[in-house]
Order: structure tokens, then sequence, then C-alpha cells
């Protein structure tokens, strides 16, 4: 009996097992995630108040998205998931002190009433809102050269998602946060392959059949 029971665990698990195996598809969901001078907010919608910032002077490469006086935004849509997708944000919060061009240097030091949020922003039919729990607030006293970010598990295939980021300030309409090397990667739910289904479906029918024989013995020495 001892035999059969551990048999039976066994086999159960092991069909178990490959199904928790079924790989997850991983999906990088934005276009133009480093800035690149080539493209700067192409893929974004944005206010057009941002500015490029090329944090290597004298090139044409490493650009980064600095919020400038105004309602700054920058946003990008990401579309729709399956439920049970999992949604993984980050962003370089870029040191607030960089050289802007090769012939003059530039400090701009973000004060404490400069607050950028970001996260992810969901239309459920009503209009965009901010995910509860999703979304975060840096201010401007807040550690540069810093990655931040969100994640997020969706609930509904029928709502939409974006990633979102806003600027404002209390004082002189300053906004120097610059950001930078953004990423949002999906996580779909597993979703097991047919032979995975029939692994499992014949590991049920053998503790059945197993258990059938077994009751069938009893029967027959009992008898």
């Amino acid at each position: 009996m001892k035999l059969l029971t551990s048999f039976r665990t066994t086999l159960l698990a092991a069909a178990l097992a490959v199904v928790g195996t079924s790989a997850l598809a991983q999906t990088e969901e934005l276009a133009n995630r480093n800035f690149t001078n080539q493209t700067f907010l192409a893929g974004w919608a944005s206010n057009g108040g941002l500015a490029a910032v090329d944090l290597n002077p004298g090139t044409a490469v490493n650009t980064a998205v600095q919020f400038n006086s105004g309602d700054d935004f920058l946003r990008q849509g990401l579309g729709s998931f399956a439920s049970g997708t999992d949604l993984v944000f980050s962003f370089l919060l870029v040191d607030s002190f960089y050289t802007p061009s090769a012939n003059a240097a530039q400090e701009l030091v973000r004060s404490s009433a400069d607050i950028l949020q970001y996260g992810f922003q969901v239309n459920s039919g009503a209009g965009w809102s901010w995910v509860g729990g999703a979304s975060g607030v840096i201010k401007g006293t807040d550690t540069d050269m810093t990655i931040y970010g969100a994640t997020l598990t969706t609930t509904s295939a029928t709502d939409t998602y974006r990633i979102a980021f806003d600027a404002f300030s209390s004082v002189n309409n300053e906004r120097w946060s610059v950001i930078d090397n953004t990423s949002v990667t999906s996580f779909a739910a597993p979703v097991p392959e047919p032979e995975t289904y029939a692994m499992l479906l014949a590991g049920l029918g053998a503790i059945g059949f197993m258990s059938r024989r077994r009751q069938g013995k009893t029967v027959a020495s009992a008898a």
C-alpha cells in the first residue's frame, strides 16, 4: 500500500511539475526605450515641452529626456493584455548635474518642490487613471542615478494600459528631472501546451487504473 501511495504521489507531482514549467512569454513592450538622438521622442506622446540631454557631450549617443517648465508629461501606450499578465516597469533617474553640450557646462538642481510621478495608467472605458499601488512619486530630494519602477498584474483583458511620467512643481515651474533607460517587460501567464495536458491526463489515468486494480485485489482477497 505504501508503494502504491508513493507511486501515485510521484506520478501526480511529475505531471504537475510539467504544467508548472510551461514557458513564460517575456516581451519588451516599449518602443524607443533609451531616447537615442535619431528618434528622441518617437513612439512617445508628450506635450512638446521636453528637451533632449546629451549625457556624452560632443557625441550623438546616450541621450536622456529632461522635463522642463510647464505641465510636462511623457506617455506611451502598451495595449491590452490577458488577465494575469505581469508588467515590470523600470527607468533611470539621471544625476541632475550634467553637461548638455561640449562648450557649456550647466548644473540643474531639482528643488524639493519638484515632483515626477510615474507608473501605469489604465483605461477601463471611463478614461485614463493611475493604477492604484502601481504608481510612484520622485521628489526633488530623492536620490539621483537610481533605478525606479513599478510592477502590475493585469486583471482584465478588456482594459488598456500605458506607461506615464508627469512632472509638476509649486516653485517657478521648475522641473529638472532627467530620465533614461526606460523599460516595460511583460510576463504572460503560463499556458500549458497540448502535450502537457496529455501527460497530465495520462498520469491521472494511471493513478485511476492503479486504484481500481488495488480495489479489485482487495475484493478478491476478501472473498
